[in-house]
């Protein structure tokens, strides 16, 4: 029994295997979790294999082996990082607007429509190696639901984005082989027409959240992924706190361990000020 215990823990070590008890294990949100489960052991889609969330007839897309199951993980299937906090969680109502900034596949959305399917949605991706992806995501759901093929930041102009990373793509720090040049967006006149914004944008959220505009932000409810990277000071968490409460939002976030985290502040909706 020993002998044979040990041959097991061996298979379970190789990748092969490892991805399969992954797959069943953390497939619970799907509705076809053994055809998972069989695209991961051998599949691989770049246009993004579809879906459809378990009791719910939203879809999504994801490119099988690659990283595109870390964000299903966190959004769908595992941590469900975006479930909102009790304190706030009849702000978010059927009918609501929502913006995604930093889409990446969709799968924040498929979130929402999972929940709010009356809800409409415009995601904000530059990735041009996701934007397939969430392009056939958005037309396997029904629903207003609009892309937008851009970076966020605080004006229009063309940025140096290192694309090709699927949720680790960011702006280049630094001119480089791999980065491109993606257009950028002013963000501020789509957060201030939302009722719901996320933001995760890997490091790009500082220079929005330095704009004096954002203090002047209208939407009843913000979940902010936060990341060391890009920021101007040593304590990246306490600046993303200080910057929504000092935009009037009450605010639930945790410490991490690692360089990133999500912060998810509120309060009632007030029209935009001057």
């Amino acid at each position: 029994m020993r002998q044979r215990s040990s041959v097991i823990d061996a298979a379970v070590r190789t990748g092969a295997v490892r991805r399969t008890v992954h797959a069943f294990r953390r497939r619970k949100a799907l509705s076809q979790p053994v055809r998972f489960a069989a695209l991961e052991l051998f599949g691989r889609d770049n246009r993004g294999a579809l879906h459809r969330l378990r009791d719910s007839p939203v879809r999504v897309a994801v490119r099988h082996r690659s990283p595109d199951i870390i964000v299903l993980d966190e959004v769908l299937a595992g941590s469900l990082a975006y479930e909102p906090p009790e304190e706030m969680a009849h702000m978010l109502t059927d009918g609501m607007s929502v913006l995604d900034l930093g889409a990446n596949v969709g799968l924040f959305g498929a979130f929402v429509l999972q929940r709010f399917p009356d809800a409409s949605i415009v995601s904000v991706e530059p990735d041009p190696f996701n934007v397939p992806v969430i392009k056939r995501c958005i037309e396997a759901n029904r629903g207003s639901w609009q892309l937008i093929r851009a970076s966020a930041s605080v004006r229009s102009e063309q940025l140096l984005f290192e694309a090709g990373r699927y949720c680790h793509s960011r702006l280049a720090e630094v001119p480089s082989a791999q980065a491109i040049s993606v257009p950028a967006i002013d963000a501020f006149p789509l957060i201030n027409s939302a009722d719901f914004v996320k933001i995760d944008i890997e490091g790009g959220e500082w220079p929005l959240l330095r704009d004096p505009r954002f203090q002047r932000v209208t939407p009843s409810v913000i979940v902010l992924e936060w990341h060391e990277t890009g920021c101007w000071a040593e304590d990246a968490y306490g600046a993303a706190i200080e910057a929504l409460t000092g935009a009037g939002y009450s605010t639930i976030g945790t410490r991490s361990a690692y360089s990133h985290g999500l912060i998810w502040g509120w309060r009632e909706r007030v029209k935009a000020r001057s």
